[in-house]
């Protein structure tokens, strides 16, 4: 099912949100997150697999503040488990699943979601959302669910809040988000891991996707990578700081 993303109240975080903003010192971004989040009446969540992989907020007074901006739920591996054999139903192999904790998100969207809480996927994993958009061809409105990427959804809070200072906020942090993603994964391509090439188109896809007028401007990128005819054509100067996120396809 189609959904604009205006409709969309609920965000379900992975860990890798919250360790890039740390990464790239992205300033009070618990109490931005916080403000956006009251102006837009959204909610935010994780899983508590996902929690626990942020060691970095389990002190007070971190803990408390990041409970007051997200709800942390149980997710069992039972229900884990469900999601898995969805997976497993579509002809997938385990070695193409998505981690536990990764696809605890999925379990979590299908608990939260009803009638009136239209739930969006935010993680930078790439075989995360390969899982997702496979489990959304069954049809089942169990998965009716976006998935995008850290920068997309620093996009859309930089186009949705009206207060210019937090407009600002995101628009820099989600620059240097993606220019940290996009010199991560152009790294690993150089080291040829795997071919960068679906991976830079799926975060364009996606920034697309939360734009109004369709547009997508690299902003802040000295040197952008331009991807033309499936091909690319401008190189990006990789970052050799650039944290590494926990993708499992790589």
């Amino acid at each position: 099912m189609s959904k604009t993303k205006s409709s969309i109240n609920a965000f379900i975080f992975d860990a890798n949100f919250f360790i890039t903003l740390k990464h790239i010192k992205a300033k009070s971004y618990i109490d931005r997150l916080l403000e956006v989040r009251d102006e837009l009446n959204l909610r935010f969540y994780t899983s508590k697999q996902v929690f626990e992989e942020m060691f970095f907020l389990h002190k007070e007074p971190e803990k408390s503040k990041f409970k007051n901006l997200v709800n942390v739920n149980n997710v069992s591996d039972e229900e884990i488990q469900l999601v898995k054999n969805d997976i497993s139903n579509l002809g997938i192999n385990e070695n193409r699943h998505a981690q536990d904790p990764d696809l605890s998100l999925v379990s979590l969207s299908r608990k939260i979601r009803n009638p009136k809480t239209k739930v969006c996927i935010v993680s930078d994993d790439f075989k995360l959302s390969d899982n997702v958009k496979l489990l959304e061809s069954i049809g089942s409105r169990s998965y009716d669910m976006e998935f995008w990427p850290l920068s997309a959804f620093l996009l859309f809070l930089t186009r949705a809040t009206k207060r210019p200072d937090l407009q600002n906020y995101f628009k820099n942090s989600r620059d240097k988000t993606l220019k940290n993603r996009l010199s991560y994964m152009l790294k690993k391509h150089s080291e040829k891991q795997y071919d960068v090439q679906n991976k830079l188109m799926w975060l364009i896809e996606k920034a697309i996707s939360v734009t109004e007028d369709g547009s997508f401007n690299l902003t802040g990128l000295k040197q952008a990578e331009i991807v033309k005819k499936d091909k690319i054509i401008t190189p990006l100067t990789v970052n050799e700081n650039c944290v590494e996120v926990d993708d499992a396809s790589e």
